[in-house]
């Protein structure tokens, strides 16, 4: 089955072939997603869903592997590429949406402490603004879908993220965990490996941005 939905110049083509799990009774789906955008955030995924059991009671936990095509390596990279870059803190959840054939997308509150790069053009951003940030994925209905690399956005979390504003007031992080960093005591690290490599305070981020070229 051929699936689509997009967000702003995002276009996702999803195909999708659903097996049975006899152990379960579960829908176990095998997918594989291809995201065309701009050159900045197109990205190839490769997707396998598996249904599991999670901490919580009655809840599963749906994985998406994902290859990007686009990575970051670099904060001149990031900088380069990026519309606006914040930290911040996340607030809230705003929506759960899913497309016609049931993927989800979860947006973010998030509230913006510091600019530190931008806004280029587009919407006006500054300390105090609350940001909408769009991501695959979502916990909703005992379910709990998201990227392996680049899991969900928390409520509560502290993060420095670097935007491409695909419509007024709405983002989404470019280069999937590439674009993302994690403040936690004071300290700035990336999601994980695959992101820019970064040990610090916000200060120091601050620092090493501006001095990236």
């Amino acid at each position: 089955m051929l699936a689509r939905f997009g967000v702003g110049d995002r276009r996702i083509w999803v195909f999708l072939s659903a097996i049975k799990d006899r152990r379960t009774g579960l829908a176990v789906s095998q997918a594989r997603l291809r995201i065309a955008a701009t050159a900045t955030v197109a990205a190839m995924l490769f997707v396998s869903v598996a249904s599991c059991a999670s901490a919580e009671p009655n809840q599963h936990h749906v994985t998406l592997s994902a290859s990007w095509a686009v990575e970051y390596h670099s904060l001149a990279a990031l900088k380069e590429n990026a519309d606006v870059a914040v930290a911040g803190k996340f607030e809230r959840t705003i929506r759960v949406t899913k497309d016609e054939d049931g993927v989800p997308y979860t947006d973010f509150g998030f509230n913006v402490e510091r600019v530190l790069l931008g806004p280029r053009s587009g919407s006006p951003v500054s300390a105090g603004t609350t940001l909408e940030i769009h991501q695959p994925g979502a916990a909703s209905s005992g379910v709990i879908t998201e990227i392996d690399d680049d899991p969900l956005f928390q409520v509560g979390d502290q993060a420095i993220l670097f935007l491409h504003e695909y419509s007024p007031g709405k983002y989404f992080v470019i280069g999937g965990p590439g674009g993302r960093f994690s403040i936690v005591g004071g300290s700035v690290k990336p999601i994980n490996d695959e992101g820019v490599p970064f040990s610090g305070d916000l200060s120091t981020f601050v620092s090493a941005l501006d001095l990236a070229k």
